[in-house]
């Protein structure tokens, strides 16, 4: 598939998704959309392509766009594309988001309310929902745990829309109708403008620069072990035909240009 260029980026893209919903004014309203109950009034900064992963190596998580307050945290992301892993991402994210939490000092009991929010241009479960969500539950009493985290999948191609009159406009605007909601409208604003950001553009640019970079070293890091891994087996096999035709262990050696302790070990692994 083409990449997109800068200029074709949509809110559907994460880059596009994290830069505009750094900003409260756009931030905010989805939440409250998503979660009406919940009172937004005193959301902290939003901190996007927030890294949790200083004290979890290579197993750290980077999300889109984090928020909080003194009760509740907040992670949201899109995702593009289903992902067969989507169900395990969501408990690591957790896990990773609660130790983050405790990092600073407190006790169980302190941790916060939690959401993990995926916006999902195509339905993850195919069972045409626009939103699914998930609490711990007790399958025999059906009374939930209490450990408040909640894991959120806005579906936007889901069918029963009218239940989320609110969320309506947004899961449209996210797979490309236009609205004459006022807050589609503000979005589509701010995504223009973030195209036009000669600093945002040059980001772009440097990310899948360095993308490409890491790809291109990884497949040729997956060649190198290829021919490494061949050229191996080729001596393997070699070594075996030659040690049952009674050459010995030096003359083995000898004709392949290997070490005499080489050609021991791999007689000693091939018995």
């Amino acid at each position: 598939m083409k990449e997109k260029t800068f200029d074709e980026l949509t809110i559907q893209d994460d880059f596009i998704f994290g830069k505009v919903m750094q900003d409260m004014k756009n931030l905010r309203p989805l939440l409250e959309r998503i979660l009406p109950e919940i009172d937004f009034t005193d959301l902290k900064c939003i901190i996007p392509q927030k890294s949790m992963e200083e004290y979890y190596g290579k197993h750290g998580i980077r999300v889109d766009v984090f928020t909080e307050d003194d009760e509740h945290m907040f992670s949201v992301e899109m995702q593009v594309g289903k992902k067969e892993d989507l169900a395990k991402r969501t408990r690591y994210y957790q896990s990773v988001m609660d130790m983050d939490d405790l990092l600073k000092g407190q006790d169980y009991w302190e941790l916060r309310k939690q959401y993990v929010i995926f916006i999902c241009p195509k339905d993850p479960f195919d069972d045409n929902m626009m939103m699914y969500t998930y609490r711990n539950v007790c399958e025999e009493t059906g009374k939930e745990l209490g450990d408040e985290t909640t894991v959120i999948f806005l579906n936007c191609e889901g069918k029963n829309r009218e239940k989320y009159p609110q969320l309506k406009a947004f899961a449209e605007y996210v797979n490309g109708k236009e609205s004459e909601d006022s807050y589609i409208r503000q979005l589509e604003e701010e995504v223009r403008k973030a195209k036009m950001d000669p600093v945002w553009r040059a980001e772009f640019m440097d990310m899948r620069s360095k993308l490409h970079y890491e790809r291109r070293e990884g497949r040729e890091e997956g060649m190198k072990k290829g021919r490494e891994e061949g050229y191996a087996q080729r001596n393997r096999e070699l070594i075996l035909s030659l040690h049952q035709k009674n050459k010995t262990d030096e003359e083995i050696a000898e004709l392949l240009d290997l070490g005499i302790e080489e050609v021991k070990n791999i007689l000693l692994s091939l018995k």
